[in-house]
């Protein structure tokens, strides 16, 4: 009937009845308290080297400062009298599958956590790592310092809400119900996005309830059938939504902002894993973000800065501007040293070697990636530019190539944008202004190459040709060399870039009279800088198309640019968008620029940037035409 406290050390297996305190074992454990009308199990600093099965007649608790580590699967069982499991000190460690069975369930874990309830009351878990979830309990919350997973056996709330948060991907391999009402689900990914593998009925809510989940990557998000009637963009966990219903809540680290953004599906386009190749004039399926502003009632609002993963946005009162661009000056210190040091072996190298990177003249003896040769022509020395003769003639065809990097591996960090901005351009480069459109996702370095090494064999005098790039670039700080990292780039190994250099050679080698380079990468204003574009904005059409135009526009110019920013593009695609959807008839891109940086400038501290590509045949006055089909 008292208290008994045992101190016990077993290789194989131990049974003790009575209120327990148990201290140190290896092997695994079976504990019994089962004495009655009282069995407590209360653990001290407890180490199990293999799997545990604790069984109560009343609560499972341990001693404050205390830690439990089981190394093997742990059976935890508050007993016929169905009493609390509180097992909640910071230090624990379940390291494999974990099943607790009790009314209030309070678990902690300081690595990862899979555990299964089975709990008449509410259920508290909480893991510094990935956390998995599944069984019933009435009510349940988690919270994941990495990724938060439902398995395929699903959780159920009872009467009692579901709130999960996780800080990687939240996914869904089962369904999770409840009969509460009110906010009865509630699951945010704070820096990742959601994924459900459970089907259109992956949430269940009663009719007087309602589901939010909030995603910090929309534009990877997949829905799986799941729908809700209400969709917001900038809308914070914690705060309160302005609306009845199921909704999903987008940018969860933002503050509110005015954007409305459909939720997207999982985007699909040309993937350069599958080996496919896009045909031109024929766009990838997919489903790209609806996007309308809607500001906010009391017209206070900014536009939203994003740099990474700093954000500075819609604001309403006082903004002291002074200290917020102090700290995105230091922000971004902090982020040019961390790029300096994550490209250090690569850089390295090509300051040994500033050709490392190039890519070699065809012949008989080049690889099958190579630089196509002129007639006549031995080397890129004596190439020059182009000497054309072009007739004062309509465009026979516009082709647009867009290629849209993310998905990067090692220490290259993804990219949230790319994908879409491309699948949204193109889609207006094709019905609105009639190019042939091609869309490459995640192109490898061989796969651009082959690309622009078909345009420059293919193309005609008489074609406007328009080559869109948004991904990852460096810039060397000492030579200003430039260049774009394609998906399988190396951050240690330079030869996998592709340098502006290159760039600049497979233009000279393109004969159409129209040709435009557009970059939305870090460091893309080192293709602008040979000359600014001088040309008349109301010459007549016919007399700009009698000078070939080799233009290069770019998202910025010798600094670093937003990935994300506004209505789930990169800032700059948003707004370049903007004047391709503005076009009435025709704009040649001088006065689409001026437009686009301004808005850009508006947006956040970077400038885009025109200039002529002199070195690939730009003539003086020309300029490239925007043209509606």
């Amino acid at each position: 009937q008292n208290a008994l406290t045992v101190a016990v050390t077993a290789t194989g297996a131990a049974k003790v009845s009575g209120n327990l305190f148990y201290s140190g074992t290896s092997g695994d454990l079976t504990l019994s308290a089962t004495a009655t009308p009282v069995g407590t199990l209360i653990f001290g600093d407890t180490v199990v080297n293999g799997n545990l099965v604790a069984t109560a007649a009343d609560a499972v608790s341990q001693n404050a400062g205390t830690t439990l580590t089981v190394t093997g699967t742990a059976s935890i069982d508050a007993g016929a009298n169905n009493k609390s499991i509180t097992l909640s000190n910071a230090g624990n460690d379940f390291g494999a599958l974990a099943t607790f069975k009790g009314s209030t369930i309070n678990v902690a874990d300081n690595s990862a956590l899979n555990a299964v309830l089975a709990g008449t009351g509410l259920a508290t878990l909480n893991a510094a790592g990935a956390m998995t979830v599944s069984g019933v309990a009435q009510g349940v919350t988690g919270n994941a310092g990495a990724t938060m997973t439902v398995a395929a056996a699903g959780l159920s709330g009872n009467a009692g809400p579901v709130q999960l948060v996780g800080a990687g991907n939240l996914t869904l391999n089962g369904q999770v119900s409840t009969s509460a009402a009110g906010d009865a689900v509630t699951l945010v990914s704070t820096a990742g996005n959601f994924i459900n593998n459970a089907g259109a009925t992956a949430v269940h809510v009663h009719p007087e309830g309602r589901f939010l989940i909030y995603s910090g990557l929309p534009q990877l998000d997949t829905l799986g059938g799941l729908t809700a009637p209400n969709t917001r963009d900038g809308i914070k966990f914690g705060d309160v939504i302005p609306f009845t219903g199921s909704g999903f809540l987008y940018r969860t680290g933002a503050v509110v902002s005015t954007d409305i953004l459909q939720p997207a599906q999982a985007l699909q386009a040309v993937d350069e894993n599958s080996g496919q190749t896009q045909e031109s004039g024929v766009l990838a399926p997919a489903t790209v973000a609806n996007l309308r502003v809607d500001p906010d009632q009391s017209g206070a609002t900014s536009p939203v800065f994003v740099v990474d993963t700093l954000r500075v946005g819609s604001v309403t009162g006082s903004l002291n501007l002074s200290e917020m661009m102090i700290k995105l000056d230091d922000e971004e210190i902090t982020r040019r040293n961390a790029r300096k040091a994550r490209y250090k072996s690569a850089i390295e190298v090509i300051r040994t070697n500033p050709t490392v990177a190039d890519i070699p003249l065809c012949g008989p003896s080049a690889p099958d990636v190579c630089m196509p040769a002129k007639p006549g022509i031995v080397a890129d020395a004596a190439l020059g530019s182009p000497q054309l003769i072009i007739p004062a003639t309509d465009v026979r065809k516009k082709v647009a190539f867009l290629f849209g990097n993310s998905d990067y591996k090692g220490d290259i960090p993804r990219l949230v944008t790319p994908i879409a901005d491309v699948l949204a351009i193109g889609k207006v480069l094709q019905e609105r202004l009639g190019y042939e459109v091609t869309i490459v996702q995640n192109a490898t370095k061989a796969t651009m190459v082959r690309t622009l090494k078909s345009i420059s064999e293919q193309s005609t005098q008489d074609e406007s040709v328009l080559i869109f790039y948004a991904g990852h670039g460096y810039q060397m700080d000492e030579s200003k060399a430039g260049f774009w990292l394609p998906a399988d780039a190396s951050a240690t190994d330079a030869k996998t870039w592709l340098s502006n250099n290159d760039i600049q050679r497979f233009l000279n080698r393109i004969d159409a009279k129209q040709i435009i380079v557009v970059s939305d990468s870090c460091f893309s204003g080192t293709l602008t800088k040979e000359q600014a574009l001088d040309a008349p904005q109301t010459a007549p059409r016919e007399q700009l198309l009698t000078r070939r135009a080799v233009v290069s526009l770019s998202s910025g110019g010798e600094e670093p640019v937003t990935d994300e920013g506004l209505g789930g593009h990169s800032i700059f695609a948003y707004h370049f968008l903007g004047e391709i959807q503005r076009i009435q008839k025709m704009s040649p891109v001088s006065v689409a620029y001026e437009r686009l940086r301004e808005n850009v400038a508006k947006s956040f501290p970077q400038t885009p940037q025109l200039g002529a590509v002199l070195s690939a045949g730009h003539m003086t006055g020309a300029n490239y035409l925007f043209e509606v089909k």
